[in-house]
């Protein structure tokens, strides 16, 4: 039977690359692919896997290439970067990240009519003042007083 270090030889990387099967192994130790399977295990030899080969991906802002697992198609400091709003009520100039200004922009509207977009605000201050004003949150006299 063979000993480990034959096994390890048996095992190696031919000149192109590629490994023997276990059945190319088996024929030369003249026992099946099954055993050849199992002494393997026994001695915890393991036989290394192709890596896999992605084609490469650039990010769409920049153009550098980017990992193959990145679903937005933007590097890390592109898909990180921050937008400059106005807020609506207060005019003051206030910066949030990219993906958070698109969960918060609701288009309204069939294609016939008119888009409307909900307006930004910087704070739920600024949101009160302009749901108050443009929904009739007012103040009773009796409470003025």
């Amino acid at each position: 039977m063979a000993t480990k270090e034959e096994l390890k030889i048996l095992i190696q990387p031919r000149e192109d690359g590629s490994f023997p099967s276990l059945q190319e192994v088996g024929n030369h130790l003249g026992v099946t692919r099954e055993r050849v399977r199992q002494i393997l295990e026994k001695h915890r030899i393991t036989k290394p896997r192709a890596k896999k080969i992605y084609p490469s991906k650039f990010c769409i802002d920049c153009g550098i290439e980017i990992n193959h697992t990145a679903k937005s198609g933007r590097c890390g400091s592109c898909y990180h970067k921050r937008v400059s709003l106005n807020c609506f009520t207060c005019e003051k100039t206030f910066d949030i990240g990219r993906s958070s200004y698109k969960a918060r922009i609701h288009v309204t509207g069939t294609k016939r009519e008119s888009k409307r977009v909900t307006p930004l605000f910087c704070s739920r201050r600024c949101y009160g003042v302009w749901f108050g004003k443009n929904f009739g949150f007012k103040k009773k006299e009796s409470s003025l007083k």
